[in-house]
């Protein structure tokens, strides 16, 4: 599995499995909106330009198959630099995977990211509270519990949600023993 930037050649894989996939817009908020090909495309090449002119203040990346298929996607979204702090959004397309199947992975290579390569303090997260099996996830690879919003979103078909936020430190990593594990067995190195 690889993690890179979402460029313009990845729009069509993007729209697919992301824009109109119902399914996995209930657990991943979608910080653009798409109604087809075209107007995924011009997203890309709006993001990319941004980028190139250091004006961001969030990335999309995503998670490829060793075939070049995208199967997830990462945003860090509220780019803080001078705090460097994020809020993480994660998510793999296909529903039920679990750490064995490739999630582990990805969160490996997300964390890798955003406190190796970026040099981020602290990765936020909010959950929603109907989706037990992500706040679970994330607590068990180190994130550590900040509070709930109460009622704190209104969600088509879900009505009003709370909201989990959660907070993870490059301390907090290094700390955590099933990261530890995972990531010599998953990568062959200690990258923590």
């Amino acid at each position: 599995m690889q993690l890179r930037l979402i460029q313009p050649d990845d729009a069509e894989q993007l729209h697919h499995k992301y824009f109109c996939n119902e399914f996995f817009k209930q657990f991943y908020r979608p910080y653009d909106k798409s109604v087809n090909l075209e107007s995924t495309k011009l997203l890309i090449d709006n993001h990319c330009q941004i980028i190139a002119e250091g004006a961001v203040s969030y990335l999309e990346y995503g998670f490829f198959d060793f075939n070049d298929h995208l199967i997830g996607l990462l945003t860090l979204d509220g780019i803080d630099l001078v705090s460097k702090k994020a809020e993480l959004l994660f998510g793999l397309f296909t529903p039920g995977l679990g750490i064995r199947s490739g999630v582990g992975e990805a969160i490996l290579l997300a964390l890798i990211q955003v406190f190796n390569r970026l040099g981020f303090h602290k990765l936020c997260a909010n959950v929603y509270s109907y989706n037990p099996r992500a706040i679970k996830s994330i607590a068990d690879i180190g994130f550590k519990a900040e509070g709930v919003l109460r009622q704190h979103l209104f969600i088509k078909n879900k009505g009003y949600v709370d909201v989990h936020v959660f907070g993870l430190l490059l301390a907090d990593v290094k700390e955590c023993r099933a990261i530890r594990l995972y990531q010599k067995r998953c990568l062959g190195y200690i990258a923590f």
